[in-house]
């Protein structure tokens, strides 16, 4: 049986611990706004970049240093992402606004359920955390790629369903080939057509 990566993390190297100080210690400065002379805070950033490091470098790294060329990549198609993200996010404000200001209220909650065609911990963190961000919706529990999402309106179960947001999580960390993979929509509608 193999170790059990929360109760026995793998080792940390001084490259990958360097990362991840460097890393918490530059967010620190985005925060203070990059002009932190104060030895005072200097000195509140090393000791919280080192807090930071010391609890989390062996999480967040996993025992290996991730290619700098991919890291670029994903960064580069993750700002291409946002605004189109934000886009979705406005979309789904206005849809709930007609919902909630209309007289009838035509609300129909429902539990949406699907596999979503993305592998690994950021990309399926990205998507869940992309799809409670927009209106109408909530990552309610995900296991692997297993979504459970709540959907206020009908509209917003579409929308999951068509895969927007999916096809664009997988172009940041997986590129332009990724998608190609059909939507949750049509991956259920093979499943059922194979079951049938």
């Amino acid at each position: 049986a193999g170790a059990d990566p929360l109760l026995d993390p793998p080792a940390v190297d001084p490259p990958e611990f360097a990362l991840v100080f460097a890393t918490s210690f530059l967010f620190y400065l985005a925060l203070g706004g990059w002009l932190v002379t104060d030895p005072y805070e200097l000195i509140t950033g090393v000791v919280t970049a080192g807090v930071v490091t010391v609890t989390l470098a062996r999480v967040a790294l996993k025992g290996e240093l991730p290619n700098l060329r991919l890291v670029c990549t994903s960064l580069v198609r993750m700002a291409l992402y946002t605004p189109i993200l934000l886009w979705e996010i406005a979309k789904a404000n206005v849809a709930l606004a007609y919902v909630v200001l209309h007289p009838r209220l035509p609300i129909d909650p429902r539990v949406v359920e699907f596999d979503a065609a993305v592998w690994g911990d950021m990309p399926v963190t990205t998507l869940a955390n992309s799809i409670t961000l927009t209106p109408g919706t909530l990552t309610v529990d995900v296991e692997r790629q297993h979504f459970l999402v709540h959907a206020l309106i009908p509209d917003a179960e579409d929308d999951l369903l068509e895969g927007t947001l999916e096809r664009l999580v997988r172009f940041v960390f997986y590129g332009r080939e990724s998608a190609r993979i059909a939507s949750p929509r049509e991956r259920l509608e093979d499943a059922e057509g194979e079951s049938s």
